[in-house]
């Protein structure tokens, strides 16, 4: 593609060469040189940017013109008051230099054994701010010096079983630390898990680097059929004069050409998970990965305080209704026993009778991956239950119909399972916003952590980009999108390297920059999934499921 959105000086760069030629000719010949140092860096940088992005004029005009679109209705009001943001700085952000780390072998492995937590000396009085620090140790009991553990700290208040989540910070020298408000008075106790060790997270950082998992992918491509199987490579340029097939459904939309086999069709491709293999060097690192190396998903010593009551501490009043975009208020919200209570909005626990009246006659589209699925089929359970609820009544049989309409559509990749017949792009769903529509739920996340953050960003700018326009087409639709979260780290196959928690905090950390002041309600799942305390797992068990539903009817229906 020819990306338009690229000038040859920016407007700061054509104004700064307009002031300079007003200078005498001596002056110019003094400074020139650094004026073209300056110009070619800057776009030398702007290039590298916008070829990542391939960003068309259009698509900047509507980010430009997001921020006016929130604040023009009153209606339509969001936690965020930055304003809008250009791509570039969505990049900037994301790609922000790390520092270096030594190779993985000669790495300190943190230790949950050894690893300590400690939080700010007494008095503990309720409506009061504490600290927390995690001191990441090996199992020699020496500091690892070096940040890139992940870690979760879960606050649980024991006698009311009140229990919410802070993210700890990293300092990138084996410390990290937290903050949590008391709000509540009687024990608390203060969990930390070691989700991954930093030796773990760097490997896997290497292994997204390198694109390991894409490019063992699309190397090659096998074909079977009566009963024979041709291997043929992959890769090659679609413009030559050769035979090709196009096999891009089978890559999750993303471009890919194959040489056509000699003995058989197009459509005899196929592919087989236990095909990828893992790294030669996987078995020295099998265990800071994998769950059952005895290093991952192990809980800290947990650390318990007494809290003192105070009867003037209120809880602050929220709105009545969900806001559009990100918060950055932490926590969002606490499980109160299976219960979700926002700290956001007044949410509301609704019944069977009020979800589905609050659903009726709405069309409801369903987008992405098995979450988005399960939350569809999560809804449709209540339905069932409702009809079934009806048919014993006195009027047997009548079951009032409702007129809900809803639909899963899917977007994966061969790798995860999915059936390339099933896959619809984003661009096949959203570049036609429908009238019709009331309701869409997106999870998109969970089926491309595996591919490289720049192709990751792209997909979450271009469904954003979409899903504005319909938004800004037809008013009337609310969009929900479901946060990344973490996960289980079962080992089956190359599932290691490609379904992981380094891949998914990246891809939590793109997804909160580029859905930063959007006018969609976002499902903070990686809060629910960690503060009710289940051990992690790619689909969250049902009571999670359940408070994602009450939210989505929080946002669709009126507030009564």
């Amino acid at each position: 593609k020819t990306n338009k959105s690229l000038p040859l000086m920016s407007p700061f760069c054509n104004r700064l060469v307009s002031c300079v030629t007003m200078y005498r000719f001596r002056n110019i010949f003094f400074i020139t040189p650094f004026i073209v140092s300056f110009i070619l860096g800057l776009n030398f940088q702007w290039y590298i940017i916008g070829t990542c992005l391939d960003t068309s004029d259009e698509e900047l005009h509507r980010i430009e013109g997001t921020k006016h679109f929130h604040t023009e209705d009153p209606k339509l009001q969001t936690h965020s008051t930055n304003g809008s943001f250009k791509n570039k700085e969505v990049v900037e952000n994301a790609t922000a230099s790390e520092s270096v780390t030594p190779s993985v072998l000669e790495m300190p492995v943190t230790s949950s054994l050894v690893s300590s937590v400690s939080i700010s000396p007494p008095p503990y009085n309720q409506g009061k701010h504490m600290y927390g620090k995690i001191f990441s140790k090996d199992e020699s009991n020496a500091s690892t010096k070096i940040g890139g553990d992940i870690y979760t700290v879960r606050v649980v208040f024991e006698e009311i079983q009140h229990s919410f989540t802070v993210l700890p910070v990293d300092h990138n020298n084996g410390t990290y630390s937290f903050s949590f408000p008391l709000l509540w008075n009687g024990t608390v106790r203060i969990e930390v898990e070691l989700v991954l060790t930093s030796a773990g997270a760097s490997y896997l950082k290497m292994m997204l680097d390198e694109n390991y998992i894409i490019n063992y992918w699309t190397n090659r491509a096998v074909y079977k059929g009566n009963g024979t199987e041709e291997t043929v490579s992959c890769n090659v340029n679609s413009s030559l004069n050769q035979d090709y097939c196009d096999l891009t459904k089978f890559n999750g939309e993303t471009t890919w050409f194959c040489q056509k086999p000699s003995r058989h069709s197009c459509d005899s491709f196929t592919y087989d998970q236990k095909a990828i293999r893992l790294p030669e060097d996987f078995h020295q690192v099998r265990h800071l990965i994998a769950m059952d190396g005895g290093y991952v998903h192990r809980k800290l010593p947990s650390v318990t305080m007494k809290v003192d009551a105070n009867t003037t501490f209120q809880l602050p009043n929220s709105p009545s209704r969900p806001l559009y975009g990100l918060s950055v208020m932490r926590p969002q919200g606490y499980f109160k026993k299976d219960q979700w209570v926002s700290l956001l909005y007044q949410n509301k626990k609704y019944n069977l009778s009020q979800i589905i009246e609050c659903c009726r006659n709405k069309t409801m589209v369903f987008y992405g991956d098995s979450n988005a699925r399960k939350l569809l089929e999560a809804l449709s359970a209540k339905v069932a239950e409702y009809k079934e609820k009806q048919e014993q009544e006195e009027n047997f049989g009548q079951f009032t119909p409702f007129g809900m309409n809803s639909q899963y559509i899917t977007y994966g990749h061969q790798i995860s399972h999915t059936d390339p017949s099933w896959v619809h792009s984003i661009e096949d769903v959203f570049s036609n916003p429908r009238k019709d529509v009331d309701v869409i739920v997106v999870s998109v996340w969970a089926h491309f952590i595996f591919f490289k953050q720049h192709i990751l960003m792209e997909r979450f700018i271009n469904l954003r980009s979409r899903l504005i326009k319909w938004k800004s087409l037809y008013p009337k639709v609310e969009i929900f999108i479901r946060s990344p979260h973490l996960r289980d780290a079962l080992y089956n196959y190359h599932q290691p390297i490609t379904f992981n928690n380094y891949n998914g905090r990246e891809a939590y950390r793109l997804f909160n920059i580029v859905f930063n002041n959007t006018p969609f309600y976002i499902m903070e799942m990686w809060e629910m999934t960690v503060a009710y305390g289940a051990p992690l797992d790619i689909h969250p068990p049902g009571e999670v499921v359940e408070q994602t539903l009450q939210q989505l009817i929080n946002g669709i229906c009126p507030q009564q």
